[in-house]
């Protein structure tokens, strides 16, 4: 929080395959900070990083899907959902699925226009 210096998450677009103008998103609210609008203005942030500084054409994201809120943040904001990563990670002896979710530059534009109407 740039207002009081409390720690909030972290996020960063890293796995960057230029060629491709691709990258993964990784993005962190801690819980206490969650629900609080926080995942939307970084979302923000870094897709316009991205999009713009960085000029990649796509932006994908996993996430676990027992995440619901994450699912539902991630789709407000353009992502879309692109399937199911089965036993992608093994996590204390279980395997665990994420979905992969990916947002092009058009769509980007889209939402970023309708944001725009809305603020």
């Amino acid at each position: 929080d740039s207002d009081s210096g409390a720690y909030i998450g972290q996020v960063s677009v890293n796995q960057i395959h230029w060629p491709s103008g691709e990258g993964r998103l990784f993005m962190v609210v801690v819980k206490k900070h969650q629900g609080k609008g926080y995942g939307h203005q970084i979302l923000r942030a870094i897709q316009d990083a991205a999009f713009q500084e960085l000029d990649l054409h796509r932006l994908y994201l996993i996430v676990r899907p027992e995440n619901e809120k994450a699912l539902q943040l991630y789709h407000r904001c353009g992502f879309r959902q692109e399937g199911r990563l089965f036993d992608k990670y093994k996590i204390e002896d279980k395997w665990m699925d994420m979905i992969q979710m990916a947002i092009i530059r058009p769509w980007w534009e889209t939402w970023w226009r309708k944001e725009e109407k809305n603020v």
